[in-house]
């Protein structure tokens, strides 16, 4: 009897919870790490592609002018991500499928993006495991902000994107 009785109790307690909560979250938030004399003048928005039944997209800020925004999403329905970073006048992106770093990385328990500087320029870097700073091994080429000329001249730009939300996308504020 009182095998059943724990079972009764484990039963409700499992289906008043969020099972949604449990089920889906199956990685880990965003962070941002560097230098803060850097970080201060630095904007990184996150555009999250998901398929739940139909395309949509959600934007959201990761950091702004150095205040991080601590950013989680029900992640089994992501299909694409799109990191959006300004420094000053200057611009990059970095575009991957999600399951690229679930394929890749072994032990994934981070999505941070490392922001730092070398000489002039300002370099970001994407690491999937908290083992894969310290070793300094990012799954994707580091990516450096260049003026928006050499971004627009190296990038695909949507026909359809106004000249509003282009900019809007590496310097605007998705709270």
């Amino acid at each position: 009897m009182i095998i059943k009785k724990n079972s009764l109790i484990f039963s409700l307690l499992f289906l008043t919870c969020s099972c949604d909560e449990i089920i889906r979250r199956d990685e880990p938030c965003f962070d941002v790490y560097g230098d803060y004399s850097i970080l201060k003048d630095i904007t990184i928005n996150l555009k999250v592609d998901v398929n739940n039944g139909g395309n949509t997209s959600e934007m959201k800020t990761l950091l702004n002018k150095g205040a991080a925004y601590p950013v989680c999403f029900h992640l089994k329905d992501v299909v694409h991500y799109t990191v959006y970073f300004s420094y000053k006048d200057k611009i990059n992106s970095l575009s991957f499928d999600a399951i690229i770093p679930k394929l890749i990385i072994k032990n994934r328990n981070a999505q941070v993006l490392y922001v730092y500087k070398e000489g002039e320029a300002v370099h970001m870097k994407y690491y999937g495991a908290w083992d894969d700073i310290r070793k300094e091994h990012s799954i994707f080429k580091d990516k450096v902000a260049v003026t928006r000329e050499e971004y627009l001249k190296n990038h695909k730009v949507d026909n359809n994107t106004s000249e509003l939300d282009f900019i809007n996308n590496f310097y605007g504020f998705f709270g």
